[in-house]
């Protein structure tokens, strides 16, 4: 039975995924998730975390508790918006940007294992996969259609 379960499956995988990304960030004094959410915000320099939070699908009380780690290490900016004083933007500082480099080599390491321990062909089908089954169960369920139509 569990061999067929999906929830099983995805959760131990995601065990094994993150004591790699674990040990790959370790150095750097980051968690995965940290790690995540710094290379998002070095490529999309003052997004509110609101959006944070939805491009790393976690809630926002998890991206605002990240946040604050990375502002505490010195590595990102908050910064009040223009456009509506309620909302922070968020910044990488020179510090963060300087992780930069060595978070590219997190990531490849990371890759490289995985490829050398699966094989490039069945991490990629794998990721596809995964990426293009999430996006499915995001979308309402018919149940849920009808019921945001009330």
């Amino acid at each position: 039975m569990l061999k067929e379960c999906i929830y099983f499956n995805s959760v131990a995988l995601s065990r094994l995924l993150e004591r790699e990304q674990t040990v790959a960030f370790a150095p750097l004094g980051l968690t995965p998730t940290q790690a995540l959410a710094l290379d998002l915000i070095l490529s999309t320099p003052g997004e509110v975390p609101a959006r944070l939070a939805e491009e790393l699908c976690v809630t926002p009380s998890t991206v605002s508790r990240v946040v604050d780690s990375l502002y505490r290490k010195g590595l990102i900016d908050r910064r009040q918006r223009e456009e509506d004083a309620r909302e922070w933007s968020i910044f990488p500082t020179d510090a963060g940007e300087k992780l930069a480099p060595a978070i590219d080599r997190a990531y490849l390491t990371i890759s490289r294992v995985l490829h050398d321990k699966a094989g490039a062909d069945l991490v990629h089908t794998a990721v596809a996969n995964m990426r293009e089954l999430r996006n499915a169960l995001s979308d309402p369920s018919p149940i849920e259609k009808r019921s945001l139509r009330k």
